[in-house]
């Protein structure tokens, strides 16, 4: 996660602050990095531009159930609740002619794939919550 920050640190909005929390039982994934790792760069894309602002991004991993979360909660612009709704259908975008809405779609088949899941959570006007769950054999 820190490897693929690094790399997209020219994305990063002035103003955004990245926090990073790694508990220390959180666990090791192997297997597909490649494709942990475009995953990853959905996941930062999408809160980077929810903070063109400014803003904090809180990047959490921890274990839990057998499984490693990841979580990415921005404090951006948040969605209303019918876009919620759709943000994992492949091309909803609200990226204004700017994406693809293809980034969350990806990042859950990917989730899926290795045997775990994607949840989003976000509220207009506070932010965005999407944890990643993956059992430690994969990503």
């Amino acid at each position: 996660v820190e490897k693929t920050l690094g790399q997209l640190r020219h994305a990063v909005p002035r103003g955004v602050n990245v926090r990073f929390e790694c508990a220390a039982d959180s666990g090791v994934l192997v297997g597909l990095m490649h494709d942990f790792k475009i995953a990853v760069a959905n996941l930062l894309l999408n809160s980077f531009a929810a903070m063109s602002g400014g803003g904090i991004l809180l990047i959490r991993i921890t274990g839990a159930d057998g499984l490693l979360h990841l979580e990415f909660a921005d404090s951006g612009c948040g969605l209303p609740p019918a876009d919620a709704e759709q943000a994992f259908d492949p091309l909803f975008t609200t990226g204004e002619g700017k994406t693809l809405g293809l980034g969350l779609p990806q990042v859950r088949e990917f989730a899926v794939a290795s045997g775990g899941d994607l949840k989003l959570t976000s509220e207009k006007g506070r932010g965005t919550s999407v944890v990643l769950r993956l059992p430690p054999q994969s990503g």
